[in-house]
């Protein structure tokens, strides 16, 4: 409980009890879970699977002091050992494993390759457009239809480059032959989720080239 000297100081200072009645309760507080920490805990982890529980560790989560804790653990020496312990783990794998088999995990794959190249030229060359159009056969990638040099600009057939990540890197490994509509629609989205919007499947080419990468 708070000591004599404070109640006088708060005489003194002609301060009300009821501005005490917070401290005491945190003292109460303080011994009570000394006393009982493991039932506490318990109660803890009971609340945390409930419903209202669950609401509540979602705002806190989503709140800046929750956003900083969560910072602070992971830059922390007992957070490290917490994420080393987990990737090794059974469950760690297996997340891991679907998140690299996902859309996400395929473009992050990408990103890391993008970046890895130290050269990203603006323009491409005469050789590097020549074997494009000949591992693609000049078909589009995700339609199949033959792609022409000799049509005006917005024509089905007109011949264009998709980027397979959009802020990648400007060279074979991440450029594939693609027609006007398609290029067109597609624009910055991703390539696995515009695919499954399309009901078209991934094609071969893109596969072996994150492979590769």
């Amino acid at each position: 409980m708070i000591d004599e000297e404070f109640k006088k100081d708060c005489k003194i200072m002609r301060v009300p009890n009821d501005w005490t009645t917070p401290y005491k309760k945190r003292e109460q507080n303080r011994r009570y879970y000394q006393k009982n920490k493991k039932s506490v805990l318990e109660q803890q982890k009971k609340y945390r699977k409930t419903l209202k529980g669950r609401k509540a560790q979602k705002k806190y989560d989503i709140s800046k002091k929750g956003k900083e804790r969560r910072i602070k653990y992971k830059h922390s020496p007992k957070g490290r050992k917490t994420n080393k312990k987990y990737k090794h783990s059974i469950r760690g794998k297996e997340t891991e494993k679907k998140y690299q088999h996902s859309s996400k995990g395929k473009t992050a794959k990408i990103r890391e390759y993008s970046k890895r190249k130290k050269r990203f030229p603006i323009e491409l060359s005469v050789e590097d457009m020549k074997f494009i159009k000949h591992r693609d056969n000049m078909k589009c990638v995700y339609c199949g239809i033959e792609l022409l040099t000799t049509v005006p600009k917005g024509h089905q057939q007109q011949l264009t480059f998709d980027h397979i990540v959009n802020n990648g890197a400007t060279d074979p490994s991440n450029l594939v032959l693609c027609c006007f509509p398609c290029n067109d629609s597609k624009k910055d989205k991703n390539v696995f989720e515009w695919c499954k919007k399309q009901g078209k499947p991934v094609p071969k080419i893109i596969l072996e080239l994150i492979k590769n990468g």
